[in-house]
C-alpha cells in the first residue's frame, strides 16, 4: 500500500545487535535487539556523552544481567 511515515520501534534478533547498525537506527527508534550473552555495559570514559542507541542497549544488558533474557523478552513483547 505504499504507506510512508517514521519508524518509531525496531524489532530484531541478536544478528542486529552490532554497533554500527544501531547507530543508523539512530536516537529516538525504541531498539528490541536482543544483546548477546557476553554482552558488556559500554562507556566512552567521559570523552563525550553517549548516544541514545547505546544507552538502550546498556538498558538491555542491565535488565538481563538482572532478571534474565526471558523476563527482558516478555517485557519488550519480543517473541
Amino acid at each position: 500500500d505504499g504507506k510512508t511515515g517514521n519508524i518509531l520501534r525496531f524489532q530484531g534478533d541478536g544478528a542486529y545487535d552490532k554497533f554500527g547498525f544501531r547507530e543508523v537506527l539512530g536516537s529516538g527508534i525504541e531498539q528490541i535487539i536482543p544483546p548477546p550473552k557476553n554482552a558488556v555495559i559500554q562507556d566512552t570514559k567521559g570523552k563525550r556523552p553517549l548516544p541514545d542507541y547505546l544507552i538502550q542497549r546498556n538498558e538491555a544488558v542491565e535488565y538481563i544481567v538482572k532478571h534474565g533474557s526471558e523476563s527482558w523478552k516478555r517485557q519488550n513483547g519480543y517473541h
